[in-house]
């Protein structure tokens, strides 16, 4: 089981993006590792607060790969397919290995025939599972970011720049500097933001 003070703390957050924006505002917590059992209810007396859980190790990661390669390599990309191409490296994927799981992933994410699309999916990819990559992967992943920057205008390039960034929390910031080309102090800003 979970620990419950991160429902506590998950009411807190969505409170105050409801307060903020007056608008009704829904938890998906994404659980990978073995988890495959959590709380999503929450009775603190006078409050009852609920979010969605999802157990990334209970879906296949083999069946996902095979619904999105035939219409990623016929040009055919939805907006929806992101989910499932993000997160694949961290789905259950008996009979292949975590290196096989990751190329097949990577492969299908510049085989997306929308620059921004490639684009958005090579920066989640490695702020999900960078640290899964091989260096040889990960330097892949940054020279398609890099050779995206003189193609977008320079607002959208900042723009995706600073998705990215918030999408490699994780990795280290000098990393985040060189593959989104932000300033030290905007990384450094926009971590600030999210916590």
């Amino acid at each position: 089981m979970s620990k419950e003070p991160d429902l506590y703390r998950f009411l807190l957050y969505d409170a105050h993006l409801t307060a903020h924006y007056k608008k009704p505002v829904k938890t998906v917590v994404l659980y990978v590792r073995d988890v495959l059992e959590a709380p999503d209810r929450l009775d603190a007396g006078g409050i009852q607060y609920g979010v969605e859980n999802v157990y990334l190790k209970a879906r296949d990661a083999e069946a996902v790969l095979e619904q999105l390669e035939e219409p990623i390599h016929l040009g055919f990309w939805e907006p929806e397919d992101r989910f499932d191409l993000a997160f694949v490296p961290h789905m259950r994927h008996p009979g292949m290995t975590d290196q096989e799981v990751l190329q097949r992933t990577l492969n299908l994410a510049l085989a997306t025939s929308d620059d921004n699309e490639r684009n958005l999916m090579t920066g989640i990819l490695l702020g999900l599972s960078g640290k899964a990559m091989s260096d040889e992967d990960v330097n892949r992943l940054k020279e398609v970011l890099k050779m995206a920057d003189p193609v977008i205008e320079r607002e959208a390039a900042e723009s995706k720049a600073r998705e990215i960034a918030l999408l490699m929390k994780g990795m280290d910031i000098d990393e985040v500097v060189e593959v989104t080309n932000l300033a030290r102090e905007q990384v450094e800003e926009l971590r600030k933001q999210v916590h």
